[in-house]
């Protein structure tokens, strides 16, 4: 996955592995998707989270009506 990285993104894990890091509380990261994944979001997540929790909730609504107008 860290093959992937571009940017910021790759700066930030590479001057991880290859120097540490004294913000890293663990590099739990290094051996589990799941948690390298939760890092990303945490460390580069959305750049408006007020609209990304907008977007969430019309979304939610608009699921609602959907179900709701299936037929039982």
């Amino acid at each position: 996955m860290l093959f992937h990285l571009k940017g910021s993104m790759l700066d930030w894990f590479q001057n991880a592995v290859t120097h540490g890091s004294s913000s890293l509380m663990s590099t739990a990261w290094l051996t589990s998707i799941l948690v390298f994944i939760d890092e990303l979001h945490c460390l580069f997540g959305p750049r408006d989270p007020v609209n990304k929790a907008t977007v969430c909730i019309k979304n939610q609504a608009l699921y609602w009506q959907f179900y709701k107008g299936l037929p039982d």
